[in-house]
């Protein structure tokens, strides 16, 4: 399915302090490889019934970078969301794991 995200000149600091209305979380961990990724993706309703996917993206344990996208409906940024979120799970991405469980990790 097509959806039509329209980047916006939002950034991810906009949405602090908003629960999302829904996110998802994954990592990449394989040292063998050097990956230590994190991939997140949260959806945020704003007024005026507008739909943002936040995406943030990076290396674990730095600033990553973000990018902010508008869609129409709920429906859409949600579907948006977890077509994305299935193509990172494809290329090995998993659901993250807590915070003391990456710290273990890197020592």
């Amino acid at each position: 399915m097509r959806f039509t995200a329209v980047k916006t000149g939002k950034k991810i600091e906009d949405f602090e302090g908003q629960a999302p209305e829904a996110e998802i979380r994954l990592e990449l961990h394989d040292p063998k490889e050097n990956h230590n990724k994190f991939w997140h993706c949260f959806v945020y309703e704003s007024e005026g019934e507008k739909f943002f996917i936040v995406r943030h993206w990076g290396r674990n344990f730095t600033k990553g970078q973000s990018m902010v996208e508008q869609l129409s409906s709920g429906y859409e940024a949600t579907n948006y969301a977890n077509d994305m979120a299935n193509k990172k799970k494809r290329e090995g991405y998993k659901a993250q794991a807590n915070f003391l469980d990456q710290l273990a990790r890197e020592l």
